[in-house]
């Protein structure tokens, strides 16, 4: 989690913003990286100050696109000096930025429930990858742990002609290795679910059978599949609950349609996560060291 401390001076008569920004960031290895930021420039995008800070604002020229931020990024620790935020955004440094938005208009480029994804700049394009929250079990604590953001879209926007072009999202995600004590956890949560009057909290349900489906468990798919027909009272009553459950039907839906084109099963590696990798490390002295970073580099 990142906590940051914004301090903005604005000068008089003048179109330009000067902010000072110092980030204090955990990375995904468990350092520390200190990260403050510069910029001094006048903007021509029609975005408030508060969207300036908060978004990534972006624009086309000629066949390049554009980080509208300008000034400096330095992550100290890095060995790296000074970045420019186009640096930034092609390290392993640089996190969610923030919605991506059309610099001109200050519209947002993106309308779904990725309103941060991770942001990697690379060949004069902007790899756009969406995240979503799922929840993976933990054999050695025999508890689930929520909200674990995993790559599973990738979007690529470009430019021609002094023009963004996005592309249509692609499936990048690899599902979390579940075993058999996950599978039976689920189980228990969709027969306690079924029991209950109120789906309020049906997500829970839909995540762990959805994560155990992922990894062959026949029977979690099966109930995730009726599971809009299961509670069809809730969703009849609540129709604005159902888009969350779209949207993770339609990720099974697409990693089943890739495995049957072919695809290849793999799964994705924990050990990025220190909470993982620490677990992993206790029962392998040898252990390499992870990776550090969500990000499609180098490190």
């Amino acid at each position: 989690m990142n906590f940051i401390d914004y301090k903005i001076g604005h000068m008089k008569n003048c179109l330009v913003i000067l902010l000072s920004v110092l980030v204090l960031a955990s990375c995904n290895n468990g350092n520390e990286y200190v990260v403050t930021a510069t910029m001094d420039t006048v903007y021509h995008c029609n975005l408030t100050t508060e969207q300036m800070l908060r978004a990534c604002p972006v624009d086309a020229v000629g066949d390049s696109v554009v980080i509208c931020k300008q000034g400096t990024m330095n992550v100290i620790g890095s060995g790296k000096g000074a970045m420019t935020w186009t640096d930034y955004l092609a390290s392993k440094y640089s996190g969610g930025e923030g919605q991506v938005m059309e610099c001109k208009t200050g519209k947002p480029l993106f309308h779904d429930l990725y309103v941060s994804p991770l942001l990697t700049y690379k060949d004069k394009k902007l790899l756009v990858d969406k995240r979503m929250a799922f929840e993976i079990y933990d054999p050695v604590y025999r508890k689930w742990l929520d909200q674990i953001e995993l790559p599973v879209w990738r979007c690529i926007i470009s430019a021609n002609r002094s023009n963004l072009i996005i592309s249509a999202d692609s499936l990048i995600f690899k599902p979390p290795f579940q075993d058999r004590s996950a599978f039976a956890s689920a189980d228990s949560t969709y027969k306690t679910e079924m029991n209950r009057t109120d789906h309020y909290l049906y997500m829970r349900t839909a995540n762990r059978l959805l994560a155990c489906a992922l990894c062959g468990d026949a029977l979690s798919e099966r109930r995730l599949l009726t599971l809009e027909n299961d509670f069809s009272g809730y969703f009849a009553n609540n129709p604005d609950s159902k888009k969350y459950l779209t949207e993770k039907l339609a990720v099974y839906t697409a990693y089943k349609n890739y495995l049957s084109q072919g695809g290849k099963r793999s799964y994705f590696d924990l050990s990025v996560f220190p909470y993982f990798y620490n677990q992993l490390k206790k029962m392998n002295k040898n252990l390499p060291a992870p990776r550090t970073t969500l990000k499609p580099v180098e490190e």
